[in-house]
């Protein structure tokens, strides 16, 4: 099972329309700061130093108040006050809906409990990989790095379906592969939609208005695939994995339209969801995986 958010779930069942959804997502987005963007306008940080560790970022897999305050450029009580801040600003999807007049306050109340319902069966990452399963320990940190760079550089919400296994793949629009050349089997994938590929390549070149050529995309999607497996190779070498990672290969849907595999080899996937469109990522397994 894909899991929704609960701006999908308000759209299929035609309480809001798809730009009316869009206007509150933006609402949102502009209602809600970012620790690095507090530190600025409080003074606490400059830009330089949030650049630096949204770079510094990139390599490891910890929090950007925890970096900042590591990095000695905030003090702790200072990251406190920001957080603070932060969570007295935030506000949530449906808030925006009912400030914004789409839906009113009653109607929303019931259906966030509604919704809340039908997501109960969702379970953590964790739990979406049975304890016995073979490649657990390497599909742990693949699921959780890539919500989290998804979130960081590509700022966008991803959630986690159910684990899948199958002997293809289908090409949504571009597809990154990484091997982990160690352990015998195990290779990294990365499955996107055009518009999720596209929103990654603008943030992660900070460049919302650039033009993007395929070949400026597979190689903004090949960086960013490489930072994710560089966080998993990390936390594999910590638990005594000792493993190399290979050159990202990216393929457009125009290139491969479906990627079959071998006997003896299957894909263990997870399709998932972010605002922009559904995505899959998961493994290539040669049956070797331990």
């Amino acid at each position: 099972m894909i899991p929704k958010f609960f701006g999908q779930y308000l759209l299929e069942k035609g309480l809001i329309t798809a730009d009316q959804l869009l206007k509150a997502i933006n609402y949102q987005r502009n209602m809600i700061s970012k620790i690095g963007e507090i530190g600025i306008r409080i003074n606490y940080l400059n830009e330089n130093q949030v650049a630096h560790i949204n770079s510094y970022q990139r390599k490891v897999d910890i929090k950007f108040g925890e970096l900042a305050v590591a990095m000695n450029y905030l003090t702790d009580e200072q990251l406190t006050e920001i957080l603070t801040i932060q969570k007295n600003n935030h506000i949530y999807l449906g808030e925006a809906i009912v400030i914004l007049g789409y839906v009113s306050s009653e109607i929303m109340e019931q259906e966030l409990k509604l919704f809340h319902q039908e997501q109960t069966e969702l379970v953590g990452l964790e739990n979406l990989i049975p304890n016995n399963h073979r490649a657990r320990v390497q599909l742990l940190p693949v699921v959780d790095i890539t919500v989290k760079m998804m979130r960081r550089i590509g700022d966008l919400l991803a959630k986690i379906g159910d684990i899948q296994e199958s002997s293809s793949i289908d090409n949504l629009y571009l597809t990154t592969f990484v091997e982990f050349s160690s352990i015998k089997g195990f290779k990294y994938f990365l499955n996107l939609p055009e518009k999720v590929a596209f929103t990654i390549c603008q943030q992660l070149y900070q460049r919302l208005d650039m033009d993007i050529t395929n070949e400026i995309l597979k190689d903004a999607v090949g960086e960013f695939t490489n930072i994710i497996c560089g966080n998993i190779r990390a936390e594999l070498l910590e638990v005594g994995k000792l493993i190399n990672i290979t050159i990202p290969v990216t393929i457009l849907r125009s290139e491969v339209e479906t990627f079959k595999f071998n006997d003896g080899e299957s894909v263990i996937s997870f399709p998932s969801m972010t605002t922009e469109g559904n995505f899959e990522v998961g493994i290539v397994d040669q049956g070797k995986v331990k």
